[in-house]
C-alpha cells in the first residue's frame, strides 16, 4: 500500500507538472499573439467613430488593454507557485515516511493547480476581445461589407447613394432579376435575345402583301433593337474606365485577406474604405447613367409588348381572318367581289361585250373564271404594295404584266392591267388596316407598367420615333 501511495504520489505530480507546461506555453504564445500585442500601438481614440462601425467597442478595448496584463502576470505567477510545489514535494517523496500525507498534498495540490482555470478564463475574456475585433475587421474584407465604412467617410449621403446605383449597373450580373434594375450587361443581353426573337417569327404561307406587311413591322422592331444595342455598346465604352477602376478596387481585397498583422490590416480596411467611397464620388458624376438603363429597360419592354403583339396577336387573328368566307383579307373572297364588279352593272355590259367582240377577231378571251383566277394569283403573289420609288414601280408594273402580257393591247390589256393593280391595293390596304387597328391598350397595357398607346398603328409610329432618337444618339446628334 505504502508504495502504491507513492507512485501515486509521483503520478500525480508528473500529471501537473505537464498540465502547468502545456498552460504556460499558451500563455506565453497567447501573450505574444500580435492580434493583441498589436493594440497598444493603435490610437484607439482616434478611431474611435470607425471601430464603432465595424461593431468594434473602443472602450472594451482599452478596458481589455489595460486589464489583461495583470489578469496574464496573475496566471504566470500561479503557474510558478505550483511548479516550486511540485518540485519541494517529488524532493519529499525521497526517503518518505508517511505516503498516504504525500498522497493527500498531491491531491491537495492538483486541486489548486486547476484554480489556474479560473485565472485563464478571466484573462481571455480579455484578450478575446481583441482577437474578435481581428474577425470583425476581416468581415469588411468585400465591397459590400464595407460599405457601412465607406458610407460613415462620407460627408454627403445623396453623392454615396447615387454613386452606388451607378456602380450597381455596372456590375449588375448578366442575368435578369426582377428585384434589381438590370445593369449594363443585362440590358445588352436582353436585347440580343429579344432581336433574336424578332428574326424567328414565322410570316410564311401568307398572302405575299400580308408577309411584306408582316415583314414591314417585325423590321422596324428588329431595327430599333440594332440602333438600341449600339447605344447600349456605347454607353458601355463611355463606362469602361470606370469597370476598370472597380475591378482594381475589388481585387484589393483577396490581398488584404492575405495580411496577418492586425494593424497593417486595420490601416488597410480603413484606406480601402476610403478608396470606395472616392469611387463612389467619381462615378455620381456619371449618375446621368441611371436614367439612361431605366429608359433603355423601358425602351426594351415597349418592343416586349410590340413583338407579343404581333406575334401572339396580330398573326393568329390574320391567319383566322384570311381562312373566312366574305373576309377583306380572304383572297378568294376580294378576287370573286373584284370580278363581278368587272363583269357587272352598265360599264361591266359594256366591257363584256368588247370582249366578246375581241374575241371574235382571234385575240385572247377573258371569262369570269379567269380573271378570278388572274386576281387571286396576283393578291397571293405579289410583293409590292407600297409604291414610292420608280425602283417600285417597275416592279409592280413588271409584275402585272407577267399574269396579263397574253392579252391584246391596248384593250382589254389595259383595264385588266388596272383592275389587277387596283385589287392588289385594295387588298394590301384592308391587310394593313387591321393590322393597324388592332387594339394594343385594350388587350395588353394589364400585363405591362409601359403605357401603351391605343392601337398598333400608333405603337408603330412611336416605335419609329423611338428609332429615330437611337439614331441621332448613336451619331453624336
Amino acid at each position: 500500500m505504502t508504495a502504491d501511495s507513492l507512485q501515486q504520489s509521483k503520478d500525480i505530480l508528473i500529471n501537473i507538472r505537464e498540465y502547468l507546461r502545456v498552460e504556460k506555453e499558451a500563455l506565453f504564445n497567447l501573450l505574444r499573439d500580435s492580434r493583441i500585442t498589436i493594440w497598444k500601438d493603435i490610437d484607439i481614440i482616434g478611431i474611435e467613430d470607425k471601430l464603432k462601425v465595424m461593431g468594434i467597442s473602443s472602450k472594451e478595448l482599452q478596458k481589455a488593454l489595460q486589464g489583461y496584463p495583470r489578469q496574464a502576470r496573475g496566471a504566470a505567477a500561479h503557474i510558478k507557485l505550483c511548479n516550486n510545489e511540485i518540485s519541494n514535494q517529488l524532493a519529499d517523496l525521497i526517503d518518505c515516511r508517511d505516503p498516504e500525507l504525500a498522497l493527500r498534498a498531491a491531491t491537495q495540490l492538483e486541486k489548486k493547480s486547476r484554480q489556474l482555470e479560473a485565472l485563464l478564463f478571466s484573462l481571455h475574456q480579455m484578450t478575446d476581445k481583441f482577437l474578435h475585433a481581428d474577425k470583425k475587421i476581416r468581415r469588411l474584407l468585400s465591397f459590400e461589407s464595407i460599405l457601412p465604412l465607406a458610407r460613415h467617410l462620407n460627408q454627403q449621403p445623396h453623392i454615396f447613394k447615387e454613386g452606388l446605383e451607378v456602380y450597381r449597373l455596372l456590375t449588375a450580373s448578366a442575368e435578369i432579376k426582377d428585384d434589381s434594375p438590370p445593369g449594363i450587361a443585362a440590358l445588352s443581353r436582353q436585347a440580343e435575345q429579344l432581336q433574336s426573337r424578332f428574326q424567328h417569327v414565322d410570316i410564311l404561307n401568307f398572302p405575299r402583301p400580308v408577309e411584306e406587311i408582316l415583314y414591314h413591322y417585325l423590321e422596324l422592331g428588329s431595327n430599333t433593337i440594332e440602333q438600341l444595342l449600339i447605344f447600349n455598346k456605347k454607353t458601355a465604352n463611355i463606362l469602361s474606365a470606370d469597370q476598370e477602376s472597380i475591378k482594381a478596387l475589388n481585387r484589393r481585397f483577396p490581398e488584404l485577406a492575405a495580411i496577418e498583422n492586425t494593424e497593417e490590416l486595420l490601416n488597410g480596411v480603413l484606406k480601402q474604405a476610403a478608396a470606395v467611397y472616392r469611387l463612389l464620388s467619381d462615378l455620381y458624376h456619371k449618375r446621368d447613367m441611371v436614367q439612361t438603363c431605366a429608359n433603355i429597360a423601358e425602351n426594351l419592354e415597349f418592343l416586349n409588348i410590340y413583338h407579343l403583339t404581333l406575334k401572339n396577336k396580330i398573326i393568329p387573328a390574320l391567319q383566322d381572318e384570311i381562312k373566312k368566307n366574305n373576309s377583306p383579307v380572304n383572297p378568294v373572297t376580294l378576287s370573286s367581289k373584284k370580278t363581278r364588279d368587272f363583269f357587272t352593272g352598265p360599264k361591266g355590259i359594256i366591257r363584256s361585250m368588247k370582249l366578246m367582240v375581241t374575241s371574235l377577231k382571234g385575240h385572247q378571251a377573258l371569262n369570269q373564271v379567269e380573271l378570278q383566277i388572274i386576281l387571286e394569283k396576283a393578291v397571293n403573289s405579289c410583293k409590292t404594295i407600297h409604291v414610292s420609288s420608280n425602283k417600285e414601280r417597275r416592279e409592280l408594273r413588271d409584275f402585272i404584266d407577267s399574269l396579263i402580257n397574253h392579252f391584246s393591247k391596248p384593250f382589254p390589256y389595259d383595264i385588266i392591267f388596272t383592275l389587277v393593280k387596283q385589287t392588289i391595293t385594295a387588298y394590301g390596304q384592308a391587310a394593313e388596316k387591321m393590322v393597324k387597328s388592332y387594339g394594343v391598350k385594350k388587350n395588353l397595357q394589364n400585363i405591362t407598367p409601359v403605357k401603351l398607346p391605343v392601337s398598333f398603328e400608333k405603337l408603330a409610329l412611336l416605335l419609329e420615333k423611338k428609332q429615330i432618337s437611337f439614331i441621332k444618339a448613336n451619331q453624336g446628334g
